[in-house]
């Protein structure tokens, strides 16, 4: 489980997890970059959710939605790589609605 410290972005540790899910899809470890960009995910789902509610600046909320709507899309890019269908789809439509 990825772990954050409270003192850290949690944004940013979220987009180093989807770099390194790249890195790993890149080299053809897809079970291992599925595991990297799920756990960012699951942070980023929450997070996207709490902060979206809040009136914040434009250029935040912009950055927020990218990175959760490209860790979704590599989610499901993931997921297609290794067959499961059904969650792959799940993820393209969340990557979707957010984008």
């Amino acid at each position: 489980m990825l772990q954050v410290n409270p003192a850290v972005d949690i944004s940013e540790v979220c987009q180093t997890n989807v770099n390194i899910c790249t890195i790993y899809s890149e080299m053809g470890k897809h079970e291992i970059a599925l595991k990297y960009v799920e756990a960012a995910v699951r942070i980023l789902d929450k997070e996207y959710e709490r902060r979206m509610g809040f009136d914040e600046n434009t250029q935040e909320k912009f950055q927020m939605c990218s990175l959760v709507a490209t860790a979704f899309h590599n989610a499901a890019v993931e997921y297609e790589h290794v067959k499961d269908y059904p969650i792959c789809l799940i993820h393209y439509q969340k990557a979707a609605r957010i984008a």
